[in-house]
């Protein structure tokens, strides 16, 4: 796994910094306020004041916070990634892996 940002908790959700190695992003994570569906996400991920993802809580036990996918029309697939909690200090991680077969 590859962290590619670093989040605190904020009153509303989160709030961090994604980076890679051609990409830097302040980000921050709201939750939705009622949902549509079962689906539907449980918060929404913006960059300044465009949304640029989602993010679920988790059904299962992952160790995950939250489950999130960010898209950009520049990728060539969403970046899907965990919000963790960090081994250190009150700070979470988001971690991503290359999807098997790439």
């Amino acid at each position: 796994m590859v962290q590619l940002g670093r989040f605190h908790r904020t009153e509303t959700g989160y709030a961090g910094r994604l980076e890679t190695l051609t990409l830097a992003a302040d980000l921050r994570i709201e939750p939705v306020a009622g949902q549509t569906s079962d689906r539907a996400p449980d918060h929404r991920i913006f960059s300044g004041d465009t949304e640029c993802g989602a993010a679920w809580t988790p059904e299962e036990e992952t160790g995950a916070v939250l489950h999130v996918k960010i898209d950009d029309p520049a990728f060539a697939t969403p970046l899907r990634g965990r919000l963790v909690a960090a081994r250190e200090g009150d700070d979470f991680v988001l971690l991503w892996r290359r999807p098997p077969g790439d």
